[in-house]
């Protein structure tokens, strides 16, 4: 594999390694480089500058973190079906602060374009038809925590829509109340600092024990958003990772920076409450224990 034979003269495959691989095949991702002019011998010298030799002595390499997250990544678009080339160039392209994205930046390659041209060339698992033509939006905010704990454990919390009060005191409720090809439709009850409670309902599509994609159905937003909820399992650890995406013309607007403000306030939140349950003990279909009273 084209990978593998980069990385083992870096010592570990990078993404840039892989990124390689692809532009070398003839499949969705490759094709969809070529269209945008990427040419392996550039991306040779590019790779080169950004990630030089570091395997003098000849180790056997090893996946980069960022890489298996990307083919983890991969997995989940492909949602049980074979995994393209087109799914792993969407899980490279989903690692923003990585080598292979910066290498595509410098070639002056629109990776939100190139994003919008694979998922509308390749069966995604989790895509609606309306992301299909638009593309899943813009990374508008991202929020990162490592878990001390193994990953389906932190699943089994985070969810359920069932545990939704336990990591957020303002809500009161949450349940399933259909479910239908793959897409569960849910209700969150809210109570406002007044008192009221109100009702939320969210579609949600789910990639078992590793991914959920999250939209508001109602109330309308006026400002249509997608969360991205995503957990990497590493050892007996997790990486948790959310995301909110956001078309480009609605981040530009002046609401926008107030919703994003409070969506990364409130998910901090419960990704912390999360953490602190765990620690305490937490397991399920067990009480509910007392919240540490050093925790966030």
């Amino acid at each position: 594999m084209l990978a593998a034979q980069a990385g083992s003269r870096r010592g570990r495959i990078g993404t840039e390694a892989l990124l390689l691989s692809l532009a070398f095949d003839d499949g969705i991702g490759g094709r969809a480089l070529a269209a945008r002019g990427v040419e392996p011998a550039d991306l040779l010298v590019a790779a080169e500058a950004l990630a030089p030799d570091t395997n003098a002595g000849g180790t056997e390499p090893t996946f980069a973190p960022m890489t298996a997250r990307a083919l983890l990544t991969a997995v989940a678009y492909a949602g049980g079906a074979a995994v393209t080339t087109g799914h792993l160039l969407l899980g490279l392209l989903d690692e923003p602060d990585s080598v292979a994205v910066s290498i595509l930046a410098a070639l002056g390659v629109r990776t939100r374009a190139l994003k919008r041209a694979v998922v509308t060339a390749t069966e995604v698992h989790g895509v609606t038809d309306d992301e299909r033509r638009s593309g899943s939006g813009e990374v508008v905010e991202r929020v990162d925590l490592r878990v001390p704990h193994p990953a389906p454990l932190v699943w089994s919390l985070v969810h359920p829509v069932r545990n939704a009060p336990l990591l957020s005191e303002s809500i009161v409720h949450g349940a399933v109340v259909s479910e239908a090809d793959g897409v569960l439709i849910e209700e969150v009850r809210h109570r406002t600092p007044s008192g009221e409670v109100t009702h939320r309902y969210e579609s949600v599509v789910e990639v078992p024990g590793r991914r959920e994609r999250t939209r508001v159905l109602a109330p309308t937003d006026l400002l249509p958003t997608v969360a991205v909820n995503e957990l990497t399992p590493m050892g007996e650890e997790t990486h948790w990772r959310c995301e909110l995406l956001m078309e480009g013309d609605y981040a530009r607007w002046p609401l926008a920076a107030s919703l994003i403000a409070g969506w990364s306030a409130q998910t901090r939140g419960r990704m912390h409450r999360a953490r602190d349950l765990l620690d305490a003990g937490w397991m399920p279909g067990g009480p509910t224990p007392e919240r540490p009273r050093d925790a966030r």
